[in-house]
C-alpha cells in the first residue's frame, strides 16, 4: 500500500510468527467450543435475513438452516418497539460477512475457524508494517509474541462477534494513512479509498463513528502536499457510507441515526450506570433493575405517536439522570478505563490464590502502559506523524468506549497491536536494545 519498509524482514521470521500463531489458534479452538456470546443472535438473524434476500431485519425465518437458526434476542435493554423488525441496532458490515460465510456453505462453528485465520495473517501483516515504519526486530518479536497469546483477541476470533473483521478493517485504514503521513502526499484516488475505509468501518461498529476525524486530522497536519484538498475529500469519503445508513435507518424507523444502539447505551449503560455504580449491592444486578424502571418511567408518560417520540422520551430521561449523577458518570469512565487498561475485574468469590494473580496481572499492565508510553515518544521522536497517529488510534478506541456500563477488555483487541508495538519498543528501550541499533 506505498510504504517502503525500513528494516528487512525474513521469510523465516514470518513463518516462525505464522506457525506458532496457527498452533496457538488451533489449540484455542480446540478447548474452547462455546462460539457464541450475547451479542451473536443479533448478528446471526440479520446475517440470516440478508443471505435469504429478506433484506436487513431482526425476524428469525423457520425455513433457516438448523445451524444458522437462532431464536431472536432477548434483554433488558431493548427496545424492541422502536425499530420493529427492521433491523436498526446493528450496524450491516458484520451481518454481511456473517451472510457471505453461510452462503459459502460454512457453519457458525466454522466461521470462527475463519475468523482465527484472519487473525494469523493480521499479525504476520502486521509484523511487515511494523518493520516497515523502523520498528527493531526486537520489538516486532516482543509484539508479536504478545498478540500471538492475548486471551482477549484469541476470545474474539473464537467468538461470534465484530472485533475481528473490525480489527482488519481497521488495520486497512491505518496502513494506508501511515503510507500517505509517510510520503507527506496522497493520490485523489486513494484518499478516496481511505475515506471510505474509514465510513466502512463505523458500519462494522458503530464506536468508529467519529475516528475519520483522527484521520482527517493527521492528513491535515503531516501531508504536505495539496494538504487541504486531500483532507476535504478524507473527510467527505468517509461520511458517505454513514450518513448513506442513517438515511436507511430514517426511511425505515422514522430515526436518523447510524444504529440504535448509540441512544440505547446513553440510557440503558452510561446513565444506568452511573447511578447503578452508586447503589449499594451488586453492580450487575442494581443496573438490570434500573433498565425495567426506566422502561416504565417512560411507560407512565403515556403511548408515544412515533418511534423518534419515543426514543426522545428515553433521551430526556438519561440527560436528567445524568445530570443528576454526574459523579457517578465520571466514576463509572474512570473504572471502564481502568478495565480497558489494566483488565482488571472485580471478583467476590475469587479465592486468595486468584486475588494475588490479579494484583499481579494489575502490576504488569501497569508496567505495559509505562513501556508502551516510552515506545510512543520515542516513535514519536523518530517520526512524529506516524508516531502521532498511531497514539491518536489507540487513545480514540480506548477512551470513546470508557463510560459505557458494559466495557470489557475486548474492546481494546482492534488496537491491540498498536497499543503492544509501542509497549515492545519501550520494553527493548528498557532492555538496552535500542530499536535504531540493533541487528539481528
Amino acid at each position: 500500500m506505498g510504504i517502503v519498509a525500513d528494516r528487512k524482514v525474513s521469510a523465516a521470521e514470518l513463518a516462525a510468527v505464522a506457525i506458532v500463531a496457527a498452533i496457538v489458534s488451533i489449540g484455542y479452538w480446540l478447548t474452547h467450543p462455546d462460539h457464541l456470546y450475547d451479542d451473536s443472535p443479533d448478528y446471526l438473524v440479520s446475517a440470516n435475513s440478508l443471505a435469504e434476500g429478506r433484506g436487513f431485519t431482526s425476524r428469525p425465518s423457520p425455513s433457516t438452516p438448523p445451524a444458522w437458526r437462532f431464536a431472536k434476542r432477548t434483554a433488558s435493554w431493548k427496545i424492541d418497539e422502536v425499530q420493529g423488525e427492521v433491523e436498526a441496532m446493528r450496524t450491516p458490515g458484520y451481518p454481511a460477512f456473517l451472510a457471505a460465510m453461510r452462503l459459502a456453505g460454512l457453519t457458525p462453528s466454522q466461521v470462527t475457524v475463519v475468523q482465527l485465520v484472519l487473525r494469523v495473517a493480521a499479525i504476520v501483516l502486521f509484523v511487515l508494517f511494523a518493520a516497515a515504519i523502523g520498528a527493531s526486530f526486537c520489538a516486532r518479536l516482543l509484539a508479536a509474541g504478545w498478540l500471538v497469546i492475548d486471551q482477549w483477541g484469541l476470545w474474539c476470533a473464537n467468538k461470534i462477534v465484530t472485533e475481528t473483521l473490525f480489527t482488519i478493517v481497521l488495520f486497512a485504514v491505518v496502513w494506508m494513512a501511515v503510507a500517505a503521513l509517510r510520503a507527506g502526499r496522497i493520490s485523489v484516488g486513494r484518499a478516496v479509498v481511505l475515506g471510505m475505509l474509514a465510513g466502512a468501518a463505523t458500519l462494522v461498529r458503530p464506536v468508529a463513528i467519529a475516528y475519520f476525524v483522527v484521520v482527517a486530522f493527521c492528513v491535515a497536519a503531516f501531508v504536505r502536499q495539496h494538504r487541504w484538498r486531500s483532507t476535504a475529500i478524507v473527510l467527505i469519503a468517509a461520511i458517505a457510507l454513514p450518513l448513506a445508513w442513517a438515511w436507511r435507518n430514517q426511511r425505515q424507523t422514522g430515526i436518523f441515526t447510524l444504529s440504535l444502539i448509540i441512544p440505547i447505551d446513553k440510557v440503558f449503560y452510561r446513565a444506568a450506570g452511573a447511578e447503578a455504580i452508586g447503589m449499594p449491592g451488586d453492580y450487575e444486578t442494581n443496573l438490570i433493575r434500573l433498565h425495567g424502571e426506566y422502561k416504565e418511567r417512560v411507560a407512565q408518560l403515556g403511548p408515544a405517536s412515533t418511534a423518534k417520540e419515543k426514543l426522545a422520551r428515553y433521551d430526556a430521561l438519561a440527560n436528567g439522570v445524568l445530570r443528576r449523577h454526574w459523579r457517578g458518570a465520571v466514576r463509572l469512565a474512570l473504572h471502564e478505563l481502568r478495565m480497558l487498561m489494566f483488565r482488571v475485574y472485580r471478583c467476590t468469590t475469587c479465592g486468595a490464590f486468584k486475588n494475588v494473580a490479579k494484583i499481579a496481572l494489575f502490576f504488569a499492565h501497569v508496567a505495559f502502559l509505562a513501556c508502551a508510553v516510552a515506545g510512543a515518544i520515542a516513535m514519536m521522536r523518530r517520526d512524529l506523524a506516524v508516531g502521532a497517529f498511531l497514539a491518536l488510534t489507540v487513545a480514540y478506541f480506548i477512551l470513546v468506549p470508557a463510560g459505557g456500563g458494559g466495557t470489557i477488555g475486548r474492546f481494546r483487541t482492534p488496537i491491540e497491536s498498536y497499543y503492544a508495538l509501542f509497549a515492545a519498543s519501550g520494553a527493548c528501550t528498557v532492555l538496552a536494545f535500542r530499536p535504531g541499533v540493533v541487528r539481528r
